[in-house]
């Protein structure tokens, strides 16, 4: 047993409040009461971000879609739309929904208007990349240090009153 086959169970516990709706950046930092607070420079520059790659994609989505029609009748947009929810999140309970609640963290079951579009869009390339890019790079520095990456080790961790060894530590690295 290694420190990592408890791994799922922490990826579960971790995604118990993922949701759509906090993927909308904007809307996330105003959900969580920080549209307003003074100096918050993570807000502002990821906000500007985000304006940036939204108007990149309103103008990619209006050379290939001139009316909500064509949106609702692209038949693999909505079976990608679908793929997404249902396979992607849909073993995922609804952050703060009720028992019984539809899974698929929140995402749409399908795209009906340009705007939507726009934003579903907006979310997948966002979180994949720039706001991916900006909290977790820096983990590195210190996931980097083993003991700090416990699912990394090959061995069980060591008890709290454990005597550690070289040879033991060194059979423990991946």
């Amino acid at each position: 047993m290694s420190s990592g086959d408890n791994l799922p169970d922490l990826l579960v516990n971790c995604c118990k409040e993922l949701d759509y709706k906090s993927m909308v950046v904007p809307d996330d930092f105003e959900t969580r009461g920080l549209k307003d607070l003074p100096g918050y420079f993570f807000r502002d520059d990821t906000v500007a971000l985000w304006g940036i790659l939204k108007g990149y994609i309103e103008e990619m989505v209006s050379l290939s879609y001139f009316s909500e029609d064509d949106v609702t009748k692209d038949e693999e947009l909505q079976k990608f739309v679908e793929e997404i929810k249902e396979i992607g999140f849909g073993s995922f309970e609804r952050a703060g929904a009720e028992a019984g609640a539809e899974a698929g963290a929140g995402f749409p079951k399908c795209i009906t208007t340009k705007e939507k579009l726009v934003e579903y869009l907006t979310v997948l390339i966002f979180n994949v990349s720039i706001f991916h890019t900006s909290v977790n790079f820096k983990v590195n520095k210190y996931l980097g240090y083993l003991p700090n990456a416990p699912p990394s080790l090959r061995l069980t961790s060591p008890a709290q009153d454990d005597v550690i060894s070289m040879e033991a530590d060194h059979g423990n690295s991946p």
